[in-house]
């Protein structure tokens, strides 16, 4: 007889992506993903729901934390070219072994690239030693 591992409840999925300077803060880019992924079963944190008004900071400091609660984050295309996306893709990575998914193709090899910019960055070679920056 077959085994069947049933997927993990509730897990915790956050969307990261480009809104700035886009028609709409890209809202409808990020509504379409979060009902996609609510449908599956995931838990969204869905910036895109986030009011108006804020300075940059203010909403990094909510997504930032998002990012601290979540299983995964979900990259929209772009996501290279956003600060703020490149914060929270570095800020998961840095912080513990992250699930991702990727729009598309060409999203997963931007996180490719920049897991090595990522690496180089956290890690220097010193008298032969490897050493932890």
């Amino acid at each position: 007889m077959k085994s069947i591992i049933a997927p993990p409840v509730d897990l915790k999925i956050m969307i990261s992506g480009p809104m700035t300077g886009l028609p709409d803060f890209n809202r409808p880019a990020f509504n379409a993903v979060a009902e996609s992924l609510r449908l599956s079963g995931f838990t969204v944190y869905n910036p895109a729901t986030l009011t108006d008004g804020w300075t940059h900071e203010q909403y990094m400091v909510t997504t930032l934390q998002w990012v601290d609660e979540v299983d995964a984050l979900y990259m929209l295309d772009g996501w290279e070219h956003s600060k703020g996306a490149v914060m929270e893709f570095d800020r998961i990575l840095r912080h513990r072994v992250p699930l991702f998914k990727f729009q598309s193709l060409g999203a997963f090899r931007a996180a490719m690239a920049r897991s090595k910019i990522l690496i180089q960055s956290l890690t220097h070679k010193d008298g032969g030693q490897h050493v932890e920056c």
